[in-house]
């Protein structure tokens, strides 16, 4: 047996930096030969750890990140002003529009993680849900106002 650090995912064995032990034949046949492991000497065992350590630290600051964003949507009323005729909007509101509108206020969303289904087509308040990461979803609160003709 033999321990080696995978380069990528391989299954059975573990994941991408893991530290595992394999049998000599399957290192040297497969393995090192198709550039998926790397033997596990002590150097390359302290750069992962160190690699592991800096990526925590990353993830940890990114979730800070993520539950202030949270917390600053959940707090925000968002108002946008359309053109209406009769109480129906012309064009509607599109996620593009709500994350246009959040960048105005500091605050950076994608209109992929802004969860509506389809247009807003009514003045009004509305509910959005926007997905921050998997684990992560904020509620903002949206004011669709009639825009004023002069």
């Amino acid at each position: 047996m033999i321990r080696i650090i995978l380069k990528e995912d391989i299954p059975g064995q573990g994941r991408k930096n893991d530290i595992v032990e394999v049998s000599d034949g399957f290192a040297r046949n497969f393995l090192f030969p198709k550039n998926k492991a790397y033997p596990a000497t002590s150097q390359a065992i302290n750069k992962i750890e160190i690699e592991k350590a800096t990526a925590a630290k990353t993830e940890e600051k990114e979730r800070d990140k993520r539950e202030k964003d949270k917390k600053r949507i959940e707090e925000t009323e968002l108002v946008i002003m359309k053109k209406t005729k009769n109480g129906k909007l012309f064009g509607g509101v599109t996620a593009k529009d709500i994350a246009l509108a959040l960048k105005g206020k500091r605050i950076s969303v994608s209109p992929k993680q802004i969860n509506i289904k389809e247009t807003i087509k009514s003045v009004g308040k509305h509910n959005i849900g926007i997905s921050l990461d998997s684990n992560n979803k904020a509620q903002l609160q949206l004011l669709v106002t009639a825009e004023e003709n002069k």
